[in-house]
This record gives structure tokens, C-alpha cells and sequence, in this order.
């Protein structure tokens, strides 16, 4: 089936997506966290020397996923303009003013259309990959949190000022 993303994000919004375009959807979301989404765990610089434990408050957390793979872009379409009365800015006026909103129109599984539906209906952030045009693979991610980060990077979290 076709669906209509609004075309929001920065890839869209600048036409770096175009008709024919494969796109990968990525979604970050507040959450609530019934339990934390890495263990508590230990950063270490050499064997035996803890610098740092995580431990924060996970109750509430930003996520951010890959949803959605391969989506073709069928079409781009943009917000009509309304006609203007005597008086009034004309839509070419308008237009310089404030540029119209745009939609990508996907080609989507059933399935994959809900999902999507849910997430446009959440107060999540839903950002858009352009995929090279040969790359049909579908990717395995992990979410990423702030825990994700500070594991991966080893990033070392100041200190407290007392």
C-alpha cells in the first residue's frame, strides 16, 4: 500500500529525498523504563581500576530505533495552496513566506503502514535515511540510549560539584 509521511525532517525538507529514493525510517521516543535497557555496568581503564559505575535514573529515557528498511518513495507532494481573497497574500506570497508542507508517499507492507501510523501518532521525532539504491540488506541495530552511548564511547561522566 502508499502512505503519506510528513516530510519533516532535514533529508526531506532540503530535497536530498527524491521520487524513487529507498529510505530507512528512524524513530527516538521518550519512554518510560520498567527496567533499565543495559544492566548497571562498570567502565574500566585498566583491570581493576573502576572509574565510573552507571547508575541513573532509567525510569524515564529517550530511545532512538530503526523502524522501518527499504522504503520506496513513490512520490512527493506538497501542501496545496489555498486561492487568495481580494486583499490577501497570493499564494506565491504566501509560498515565500512560509514554504508548504511536504509528505513523502511510501510504499509499505500492511503491517509495516501501523507501525508507522503509531509512531506518526506518538511525540516521538521520526527522521528519514536515504539508502544507496543497490543496498536492499536489511540492517540489525541495537536501540540507543544515553547508557548506550557512555558504553560505547567510554564516555566518563564529571562528577557531581558539591
Amino acid at each position: 500500500i502508499a502512505v503519506a509521511l510528513p516530510a519533516d525532517d532535514i533529508l526531506s525538507q532540503w530535497g536530498a529525498v527524491v521520487e524513487g529514493d529507498h529510505v530507512d525510517v528512524l524513530f527516538t521516543v521518550d519512554v518510560i523504563l520498567e527496567t533499565p535497557m543495559y544492566p548497571e555496568e562498570v567502565i574500566r581503564i585498566e583491570e581493576g581500576e573502576v572509574i565510573q559505575r552507571l547508575e541513573r535514573d532509567q525510569s524515564l529515557d529517550q530511545v532512538s530505533l530503526l523502524i522501518l528498511q527499504d522504503l520506496e518513495v513513490l512520490r512527493i507532494i506538497d501542501e496545496p495552496q489555498v486561492a487568495a481573497e481580494e486583499g490577501e497574500q497570493t499564494p506565491e506570497e504566501q509560498a515565500a513566506a512560509t514554504p508548504p508542507r511536504r509528505a513523502l508517499v511510501l510504499a509499505i507492507d500492511p503491517q509495516d503502514a501501523v507501525v508507522l501510523k503509531y509512531v506518526r501518532d506518538t511525540a516521538g521525532i521520526i527522521d528519514v535515511a536515504v539508502r544507496n539504491p543497490e543496498n536492499g540488506t536489511l540492517f540489525s541495530t541495537e536501540p540507543v540510549n544515553i547508557n548506550y552511548l557512555i558504553l560505547r564511547y567510554g564516555i566518563v561522566l564529571p562528577e557531581p560539584l558539591q
